[in-house]
Parts: C-alpha cells; structure tokens; sequence
C-alpha cells in the first residue's frame, strides 16, 4: 500500500501486474477476535459453565 500512496501523491504510474494474482485481503480486529474466540473455545471446550458472583461454577442449573 505505501506504493500505492506514494504514486497517488507524486503523480508517478505504478508499475502494476497483469492482476491474475488473488489477494486474501483481512481486517488485522477480525484475525484478532478469531484468536481471542479459538482461545476462550479452548479454555472452555468440555465444560459447562457459568458466572455466579465472581467465580465460575462447574455445573450451570
């Protein structure tokens, strides 16, 4: 993308390619919350559970 920019504000052409390459283009805050997501699975996987006070129960009635 700095390419990009620096061409957009010097007026220079880009040099491009033929545009057959494919791009996975990702937000950086989705690749986050799927980390955070897989971890909290994870730590979880197996157990009930919920927040009664502060602590967490092993058995939600």
């Amino acid at each position: 993308m700095t390419a990009l920019w620096r061409a957009a504000r010097s007026g220079e052409r880009l040099a491009m390619s033929s545009g057959r390459q494919l791009l996975d283009l990702v937000y950086v805050d989705d690749v986050v919350d799927a980390y955070i997501a897989a971890a909290d699975a994870l730590r979880t996987a197996g157990r009930d559970s919920c927040t009664t006070g502060y602590r967490p129960a092993r058995r939600c009635a």
